[in-house]
This record gives structure tokens, sequence and C-alpha cells, in this order.
């Protein structure tokens, strides 16, 4: 562009000296003086092309090097945003993984609350049942004893009977004021969450009183004292002991569904709802079958 603007200077100059040329060819004096004239404003026009065109390419050139930079600017802050937005989705990629698994966690947990809450609704239903059986217990425990009036007369001596052979020692009535002492004493153990203790206790009553009808009830709260302490094996141990030397107990439901909650805090799922169904089917309309229709919703 600058050679094209020079080119034309030059065709301007060569036009301008041969008109010089033309009036030279005939001199005056009044010629002479023109030609002078004109030869000085050439040479001053000459002298502001050159510096018009001297400055037409300083700007061009300072112009040409500010629109590099812009570009250059351009470019820069474009990267700057592309890496920026690059980082944002990786940002965002970030966060939504965060809250998925956020999302996971809020889900187990509140299956996890939910498992806890239903466990303990049954616990307080057992705690209740256990509170209504000391009331029967200490009603039965509490019934005076009949005394046989006093005789007037010396009791007559009676002779020894004659050894017979030893029959099977018949079931031991409630009524008998030191099982039923002693069994009172180690259930306010239990009671009072002293499970170690309520586990030596009845295990003592049953060496003691083997046959007495509270054996059952003795045995399942060694179970449920074994659960307590979380010796969860243990305790299915106890439990199976119960339905295997009581099998006619009203306990047995009860201690099928203890078994239960002792295998799902074993993590043994399987077993639990095995034991829950058998509640269902063969022991209806008891509470252990309610309250395990409603685990069986919670697990199933």
């Amino acid at each position: 562009m600058i050679q094209g603007h020079w080119l034309t200077l030059w065709r301007f100059w060569g036009l301008m000296l041969s008109s010089a040329l033309v009036l030279t060819g005939c001199p005056n004096p009044g010629q002479e003086k023109s030609l002078t004239q004109i030869r000085s404003q050439l040479s001053v026009l000459s002298t502001e092309m050159r510096e018009s065109f001297g400055k037409s390419e300083e700007e061009q050139v300072s112009l040409y090097k500010d629109l590099n930079e812009d570009i250059t600017l351009l470019q820069k802050n474009q990267a700057d945003v592309t890496a920026e937005n690059d980082e944002f989705r990786a940002a965002l990629t970030t966060i939504d993984a965060k809250l998925d698994e956020y999302n996971t966690r809020m889900e187990q947990l509140n299956e996890r609350l939910v498992v806890a809450e239903t466990s303990l609704v049954d616990r307080i239903t057992s705690l209740s049942e256990q509170v209504n059986d000391i009331g029967r217990e200490t009603t039965i425990s509490s019934r005076p004893t009949r005394r046989a009036p006093a005789a007037s007369t010396p009791t007559p001596t009676v002779q020894a009977l004659p050894t017979t052979p030893q029959v099977p020692t018949p079931p031991q009535s409630d009524s008998n004021p030191e099982a039923a002492q002693m069994y009172q004493q180690v259930y306010m153990a239990y009671v009072n969450g002293n499970f170690d203790d309520a586990i030596s206790g009845f295990e003592r009553y049953l060496e003691l009183y083997p046959n007495v009808q509270q054996a059952d009830l003795a045995q399942y709260w060694v179970a449920e004292s074994f659960f307590s302490l979380g010796e969860f094996e243990t305790a299915l141990r106890e439990y199976d002991s119960l339905i295997t030397q009581h099998p006619n107990s009203d306990r047995i439901p009860a201690a099928y569904f203890s078994k239960a909650d002792a295998y799902l805090k074993l993590d043994r799922q399987i077993e639990a709802i095995s034991h829950l169904r058998y509640i269902v089917s063969h022991f209806p309309n008891t509470t252990a079958a309610q309250r395990a229709e409603e685990r069986l919703k919670v697990l199933e």
C-alpha cells in the first residue's frame, strides 16, 4: 500500500518535470519567474507529501501493532475463559458426584434410622410386657400361704414310710416362698440393668429349682440379658435352649422374635427374615406375629 503511494508520487513528479521542461523551451522573464514559483511550490508540496506519507506509514505500523496486541489480548482472555469454564465444569462434576454420594448416605442413614426406631419400639414393648410380668408374678408370690390351724393336742408320731423307688420330681409350685423370693430378687436385677447379676442369678435359680413353673421365664431372661450385653451369639444359644427345653412356653414366639433381632445385629438378614416369617406362619394372632409383620415390611 505504501509502495502504491510512492508510485503515484513519482508519476506526479514526472508530470511536473515534463511541464517544467516545456516551459524552459521558450524562456522569457515572465516565464522564468513563473517557473521559479512553480519549482518552489513543487518543493513544498513534495515535502508535505513525504511527511504525510511518513506519518501515514507510522500510523499504519502503530495501528497494526495495536491491533496485534488487541488480538493477542483477546486470544489470552479467550484462553483464560476456556480454562475457567473447564475448571467450572470440573467443579460441577465434583459437586454432582458428592451430591450423589450424600444422597446415597442419607438413604442408608434413613434405612438405619427406620430399623433402629422399629427395634426401639420393639424393646419398649418388650419392657412393657416385662413390667406386666412383674405385676403378675408379684401377685402370685404375694398370695398368703395357707397354714394349718394350731393343734390343741400333741401331734401324733408318724411312723417312717418304707423306702420306695425314686420317681421324677414334679414341678415345684410358684408358691414356694424361697423360689419366689429368689426369682423376684434376680428379676429386679435384670430390670435395673444389672445383666451380669441377672445371668448368674437365673442360672443359679435354674440349678436349684429346675422344675418350677417359671423355669421357662428364667431361661428367657438369661437369653435377654446376654442380648442386652451385646453377646448375640450366646443369646442365640440361650434362646435355642428355651425353645428346646420348654417347647410349650408362651415365651416361644418372643424368643423367635428376639433371635431375629440378634441375627440383624450380626448382619445375618436372611436368617432374621426366615425367623420372622416363621413367627407369622406358626404363631398367628400373637403380639410377636404383629411385630414380625411390621419388621418384614421394612426388611423386604
